[in-house]
């Protein structure tokens, strides 16, 4: 199996996962009953959106062809684009009403924007790494 598709594979794994975690939250008023569980779900969601992002910016050939960026610039992408997505789902949640009593919304959507943040970073350094030892897999070959 091409090394770059198991990026795709782990992403896709992640994103099950996710939607499943998602889905007994509603059956169970999981987010409402333990206040960690929003933290939990935000850091999943970056490093589901991370390794999303990373597979489809660097590994698909679609944006990037000759290769991936430093790691700097690679992580900072990939923590820009689920940032962007953090910060959508923020005004979603605000404009559904979809907010806990338990604690003010500020501190709830800063804590939430810095789960999606180190999810995001979690994922780009998954990623770099997978990506740095297939490229020795490939040269040792």
């Amino acid at each position: 199996m091409d090394r770059r598709l198991s990026l795709l594979y782990t992403s896709l794994a992640f994103a099950l996962l996710l939607g499943l975690l998602q889905y007994l939250s509603f059956m169970f008023y999981l987010t409402w009953t333990f206040w960690w569980f929003d933290i939990l779900m935000h850091y999943f969601a970056g490093v589901t959106g991370g390794l999303a992002t990373y597979w489809v910016l660097f590994h698909s050939g679609i944006l990037y062809r000759k290769g991936t960026p430093s790691k700097l610039k690679a992580s900072i992408t990939v923590l820009v684009c689920v940032m962007i997505v953090g910060v959508g789902w923020e005004i979603a949640e605000q404009a559904l009403g979809i907010v806990q009593a338990t604690e003010p919304h500020a501190v709830d959507i800063t804590i939430d924007l810095i789960m999606d943040a180190l999810g995001a970073v979690s994922a780009a350094l998954i990623a770099r790494r997978r990506s740095h030892d297939s490229s020795n897999l490939a040269m040792h070959v």
